[in-house]
């Protein structure tokens, strides 16, 4: 009786859709039950028997729409009661083996306001979650108090900024939008991206994406789909926002305050990029977490890549040009760096490769990058 429905997530810049979030319903007939109705009278082997069934029908999934050419990650909600369980890193890796999918692509989304009085196994188990290679989201956060603190010591990835705050930018935009502007700067700062739920208007939907928000999701853009209903929604998917161009009070104010902040980010835009480069060189050798090349080769998917894709669009004709360089100086700095790794991964050429790295010209090319963004950040101080 139970199925997964996928709500889809956009991409808020180039309007992608780029992963789904897999929500429970239960078969009651002709009905689906949501988790409202169901979850308060669950208890927790009821809970880890959802999890565990729930985890494995929204990977398979992946594997079908993967099939079908449509390459999508997918966020689970996991109970703290279900991530204390000592077994629930061994649930999650099974899945992962059983159906082949990499780590990376899944999210499991902790709820920020569900708190549990074993903090010491749950920082534990969200430890180890994240290096199985997993990715962790923070749950409506600004919806209590505890979830700064967690952002600062625990490993997430994503945050989820709350439903009800997202609403309230209806009522009093003045307040709401340096808000909620704040929180995704603050996220961002700390290499994570941003989702915001609940955008049930184009006109909120083009308030986050001026506020540079990764992704979206809410009735606006899709309700949750019956699984098998992803594809032909994709196919009919159609984007018609310019978050450069706002066309509603809302974005524009978005968008102000945005073009407010912009100049603040170069000097940690530049830092960002130093400090992967270190970290880079010593998971080479061997320290951390191994590399998957074909993720190194992603401009996409480091803080720094994210950050220009945000603001490839500045509002400023002047930079425009700039920016592009930097852009496509990145990509080309991440698919040399991908080189090195797949070299080391299938030829055991990790010498040379270190070698090469210390002296060769992926040095050369972060250094033009490097050059590119220093050139960006004065020019926009003359501006």
């Amino acid at each position: 009786r139970l199925k997964m429905f996928m709500q889809p997530l956009v991409d808020l810049y180039t309007g992608r859709l780029v992963k789904v979030e897999a929500l429970a319903r239960l078969q009651d007939g002709s009905d689906w039950i949501t988790p409202g109705t169901f979850l308060p009278a669950l208890g927790g082997h009821d809970l880890i028997h959802l999890f565990r069934n729930g985890l494995s029908q929204a990977l398979q999934w992946l594997n079908r729409w993967d099939t079908d050419g449509l390459v999508l990650d997918v966020s689970v909600n996991l109970p703290p009661t279900v991530l204390v369980s000592p077994e629930c890193v061994d649930w999650v890796r099974h899945a992962l083996e059983a159906t082949g999918i990499d780590p990376h692509r899944l999210i499991l989304e902790l709820l920020e306001t569900e708190d549990i009085e074993n903090h010491a196994a749950r920082d534990k188990a969200i430890q180890s979650l994240a290096e199985l290679g997993v990715q962790l989201g923070m749950d409506d956060l600004g919806s209590g108090y505890s979830g700064l603190q967690r952002l600062q010591t625990l490993p997430f990835h994503v945050v989820k900024i709350d439903q009800a705050a997202v609403r309230q930018a209806m009522a009093t935009p003045d307040r709401s939008i340096p808000f909620l502007g704040a929180l995704v700067r603050m996220t961002q700062a700390m290499g994570m991206r941003v989702a915001m739920e609940g955008l049930e208007s184009e006109e909120l939907i083009e308030m986050a994406a001026c506020l540079g928000v990764d992704w979206g999701q809410g009735f606006a853009i899709a309700k949750p789909l019956a699984p098998e209903a992803i594809l032909a929604w994709a196919v009919d998917w159609n984007w018609t926002l310019d978050p450069d161009r706002p066309r509603h009070a809302l974005g524009k104010r978005a968008q102000i305050f945005r073009q407010e902040s912009l100049p603040f980010d170069w000097k940690h835009a530049i830092e960002t990029h130093k400090k992967w480069n270190v970290a880079f060189f010593e998971r080479l050798r061997g320290q951390g977490k191994p590399l998957n090349w074909k993720v190194v080769c992603r401009d996409d998917v480091c803080q720094l890549g994210r950050w220009l894709y945000r603001h490839r669009q500045t509002d400023v004709p002047a930079l425009r040009s700039l920016y592009e360089q930097a852009l496509k100086t990145h990509a080309q700095f991440h698919r040399m760096a991908g080189d090195l790794v797949r070299r080391a991964e299938q030829n055991g050429d990790v010498v040379n490769v270190l070698a090469e790295l210390q002296n060769g010209a992926l040095v050369d090319q972060s250094n033009q990058l490097i050059h590119l963004l220093n050139a960006l950040s004065e020019a926009s101080m003359k501006i």
